[in-house]
């Protein structure tokens, strides 16, 4: 099916023959996967989300950096096993510099506020100085959990968002 070094998957629509009144077959809730490679995967992102590859990149390693910080173990680190290249997504995120007034405004209230609610919007900031609005950090954050349900299963991904309860909005 596809490569080692392929790590997504791509959802193939179902397209009915003309005439055809059977349902579709389902698999992984309703959609057809095959594999994809990680580069694929950030350009599909990039254009979901409206924003360039190298953007796209930076913001998948700052959500997998904040997953990874509130729930180490379990899910999260099995998603990052399955994620070849993550650990390093994560490293060059977290190493790039953050621009932007709402970035450091972010940021200084998430020291406020803190815990897990704090770090929420300390991500948010990071996305915020990457130049992703609400809307498309909303956008991210439902592609990147689309994802880890094709790799960890939706179980998984429903123990990580119970873990950490704020990232319920953005599922």
């Amino acid at each position: 099916m596809g490569s080692p070094i392929c790590v997504a998957r791509k959802r193939l629509d179902f397209i009915a023959r003309p005439g055809d009144n059977s349902p579709p077959r389902q698999a992984f809730a309703g959609a057809l996967w095959e594999d994809v490679p990680v580069e694929e995967l950030i350009k599909q992102i990039g254009v979901a989300v409206g924003v360039e590859e190298n953007v796209a990149k930076a913001a998948i390693g700052h959500i997998l950096g904040f997953l990874h910080r509130e729930f180490p173990d379990g899910p999260v680190a099995e998603l990052l096993d399955k994620l070849p290249g993550a650990r390093e997504a994560i490293a060059a995120a977290e190493a790039m510099p953050t621009d932007g007034l709402a970035a450091a405004a972010l940021g200084g209230l998430s020291g406020l506020v803190g815990g897990v609610k704090g770090d929420v919007m300390a991500l948010a900031g990071k996305l915020s100085g990457l130049g992703l609005d609400m809307g498309q950090m909303q956008k991210l954050s439902h592609e990147v959990f689309a994802h880890a349900e094709t790799l960890i299963g939706k179980d998984n991904v429903d123990k990580i968002v119970a873990a950490i309860p704020a990232l319920a909005p953005f599922r």
